[in-house]
């Protein structure tokens, strides 16, 4: 009796909360045009963004006006308003306005293939103070510097030369036809265009007849590692079955992009798109609409001289974003509110309800079944995982700690280590190795079974914990001090501890891991018809809960919770 009153409970504030969803859909189909104010070189990709959601999203009506830059911060500022506008139309706009990068527009130095000084630019890198000098051509040693005709490129060069506007007039070039004509006359010369139109995937005559030059952006005459931003492809990933690989003339288009991502690049020479509005759209259709821009309206920008945001980076920018679903205001504001706390209210009370019954059927299917560790009795859960202050953590479960020297510390967290058990073997890169950020840092073995753990940042590896070889458990018994893994020169610190959690952030998502990963054990290891987790009463897991699973459940640990740890 019991059980149905709740279901009917349950029953009744869905529908009234379904109701009222009714209606809400209803006011925000009632919403205000949105204007989108967009600069003249950015209408079209603009148009293009819109025409493409208002396919599949009919909420929200949207009117193009195109606005000088002069005008755009007043326009936007008006009530329903947003506007598309690119980083050098933004310059002159007064602070203030809220805006979300969509898409860049990457300007590269490129020269001929057969360039007879090639093979030193590539280990010197050009820099700007050199090429300086070929504007106005005050040095006999200059060399012939050619920009495609685009304002877009135009301004990038000339931020990175640090040169007036005016003195790049002489040295644009019409068409990609006529800097191709260019360099192969003056196979010394230096042009710069947008970086797709030497990563063509039809590998046209510029693609596939120049090469792209590395900058040296620190001016110390070399093009070090962290600059090299377009390295051939590994073996690994032309053969990838999971990647989707872009191989151009110059290696990997998506390794380019991720180098430009983390700050390998020099900024001046990347224009970027944003979406503005006077304020953040917070919960909102626009929120969705911008959402949508930064996630699957991404395939629409090919064909445009804009490159998209890498993964990555799009799911960091979403978490920025956080849309939601709301009710939008009606004529009759003030009753409306009201009954969208009503209907708030009633949904969490159903909630509540559900989630009781759940937790009273997960007791029910584990009671009884449950085994526990001799001396591994700790209850895994968010008060029992070590989370020292003064480090930084990232979502692959690993930490990082800056040393006064400028090398970072790097391990794993407690909580990886209460879940797989105490290790028996440690597979380490070796000194001097380069690593990047999410790229695969250090295997963990216990008794033949393994799981692979992701860099938190890029750079080169300065040192390894020897005294891991010999007794791998030193992670287990003081993760954060002896159970350091690597000393690491970083390459990108400052960019990438923004992307990592301080200890008081990092408890509360790791809250939702722990809640994760029972259920993840719940469906896979479950499903495999093999003997039940080991929880304590009240449904907590214990300690050192993997060790008493094989190979095939730690395989599908680090497919289906390691591998997409960093998307939650």
């Amino acid at each position: 009796m019991k059980n149905k009153i709740h279901l009917t409970i349950c029953l009744l504030a869905l529908f009234g909360y379904s109701f009222g969803s009714w209606g809400a859909e209803k006011a925000v189909s009632e919403e205000k045009t949105v204007t989108v104010c967009c600069t003249p070189e950015v209408q079209n990709i603009a148009e293009t963004f819109i025409q493409e959601y208002s396919k599949s999203n009919g909420n929200l009506n949207f009117e193009v006006k195109q606005v000088a830059p002069d005008r755009f911060s007043e326009e936007v500022n008006r009530e329903n308003s947003l506007g598309f506008i690119s980083e050098k139309a933004n310059a002159s706009q007064p602070k203030g306005l809220w805006k979300m990068l969509v898409a860049r527009h990457i300007i590269v130095p490129v020269t001929h293939a057969e360039n007879p000084n090639l093979a030193q630019l590539e280990e010197r890198g050009i820099s700007a103070v050199e090429l300086q000098k070929s504007i106005g051509k005050n040095d006999g040693a200059a060399v012939n510097i050619c920009v495609l005709e685009d304002e877009s490129a135009a301004y990038c060069l000339t931020n990175f030369l640090g040169v007036d506007p005016a003195s790049v007039a002489n040295i644009m070039v019409s068409s990609k036809a006529e800097m191709i004509q260019k360099l192969q006359r003056d196979k010394t010369a230096i042009g710069f265009c947008c970086l797709l139109n030497v990563s063509d995937q039809n590998q046209d005559e510029l693609a596939a007849n120049f090469k792209i030059l590395p900058i040296d952006k620190n001016e110390n005459g070399r093009a070090d590692y962290h600059e090299t931003v377009y390295r051939p492809l590994s073996e690994m990933e032309k053969h990838s079955g999971n990647l989707t690989v872009h191989e151009t003339a110059f290696g990997s288009l998506e390794a380019f992009e991720r180098g430009i991502w983390f700050g390998k690049y020099p900024r001046s020479l990347v224009n970027d798109l944003y979406l503005v509005s006077a304020g953040s759209p917070g919960e909102s259709e626009i929120s969705k609409f911008i959402a949508w821009a930064i996630t699957d309206g991404q395939q629409f920008i090919d064909g445009t001289d804009y490159n998209q945001l890498v993964y990555s980076e799009r799911q960091s920018k979403l978490d920025d974003l956080q849309p939601r679903e709301i009710i939008a205001g009606t004529a009759q504001q003030d009753k409306a509110a009201t009954k969208s706390i009503l209907y708030i209210i009633v949904g969490l009370i159903a909630i509540a309800l559900i989630l009781g019954m759940l937790v009273n059927f997960r007791k029910s299917k584990t009671k009884g079944l449950l085994a526990v560790f001799p001396g591994h009795t700790k209850v895994l859960n968010e008060e029992n995982v070590e989370i020292p202050n003064g480090v930084y953590f990232d979502k692959t479960h690993t930490w990082s700690f800056m040393e006064k020297d400028g090398s970072v510390k790097v391990g794993i967290d407690d909580f990886m280590q209460q879940v797989t058990g105490e290790y028996t073997n440690v597979k380490m890169k070796n000194p001097g190795e380069r690593i990047m950020k999410n790229e695969p840092l250090v295997t963990l073995v216990q008794d033949g079974k393994q799981i692979e753990i992701y860099a938190p940042i890029s750079g080169k590896i300065k040192e390894i914990n020897e005294d891991l070889v010999t007794d791998p458990s030193e992670i287990n018994k003081s993760p954060y001090a002896e159970g350091w893994i690597y000393s690491i020169e970083p390459s990108n610190w400052q960019r990438e501890i923004g992307f990592m959690n301080r200890a008081d952030s990092y408890k509360s998502w790791m809250k939702r891991e722990i809640e994760r990963l029972k259920d993840f054990l719940a469906i896979s290891v479950n499903a495999e018809n093999q003997k039940q987790v080991a929880f304590q009463d009240g449904g907590e897991l214990n300690n050192h809960v993997l060790k008493q699973f094989g190979p095939r459940v730690w395989e599908d640990f680090q497919k289906d919770f390691i591998d997409t740890a960093g998307l939650n």
